[in-house]
């Protein structure tokens, strides 16, 4: 809770401060009102120039360095997440060739053959389609819908599951495993780890209030993007 607080404060005055600053036309894209930075001057000095072309780089440079790193990782989470059997349908359509089997043994980057003869999974082929499928999806609409605040506007509805929702439905999960696996515990909503929001009543009302509010951005979302 605490750290949700101290980042809903900090980006309360952050965005408060940028409005009064630069008034009715202030960008959706926070990071676009320094695009004409001069500093209060009519001709911008040099250090107010350089100020602007690293405040409105910043995004690029951040989201350049970082997609990379994070399409590898989700192409890993889907070739470990996904089952060989299914991997193998997807990428051998028409059947498993002779030299591949239908259970592989897992081994590293390597890609050599395994110590059984057959060869190593994930396969040249499985990483390829696994990165290409994390890699393309986020690309393509964006070949289409040039209004990067609409792609922010949709995509920060992601938030709400991963920081939110996610998080609420894993700590109930957790909680009825824990309680199937230790029958005879006292209180299977404690851990060492565990706290007051750890409790059933807590994250009912953190999920209900999620809930509310994804709902409502959606709908707000929706709205804006019918009127263009």
């Amino acid at each position: 809770l605490g750290g949700f607080l101290t980042n809903a404060f900090l980006m309360t005055v952050l965005s408060g401060s940028m409005v009064l600053y630069f008034g009715s036309h202030t960008s959706a894209i926070s990071t676009l009102n320094w695009k004409n930075y001069t500093a209060g001057q009519e001709k911008a000095p040099l250090w107010a120039s350089f100020v602007s072309w690293m405040v409105v780089m910043m995004p690029v440079i951040t989201i350049s360095a970082g997609y990379p790193i994070q399409s590898a990782s989700l192409a890993n989470n889907l070739l470990n997440g996904i089952s060989v059997s299914s991997w193998h349908a997807i990428i051998y359509p028409f059947g498993l060739p002779n030299d591949v089997v239908e259970h592989q043994p897992l081994s590293t980057e390597s890609g050599h053959s395994s110590s059984l003869g057959n060869p190593t999974w994930p396969t040249t082929r499985a990483k390829v389609v696994a990165r290409l499928a994390s890699v393309l999806p986020p690309l393509i609409p964006c070949l289409f819908v040039k209004d990067a605040s609409k792609i922010i506007r949709v995509g920060g509805l992601v938030g709400f599951l991963i920081s939110l929702l996610i998080p609420c439905i894993l700590q109930l999960a957790s909680m009825r495993v824990f309680g199937r696996l230790w029958p005879h515990a006292p209180n299977p909503s404690y851990t060492p780890y565990s706290g007051f929001y750890s409790r059933y009543p807590a994250i009912a009302v953190v999920l209900c209030l999620s809930c509310v509010a994804f709902a409502y951005s959606t709908y707000d979302t929706v709205r804006r993007l019918a009127q263009g």
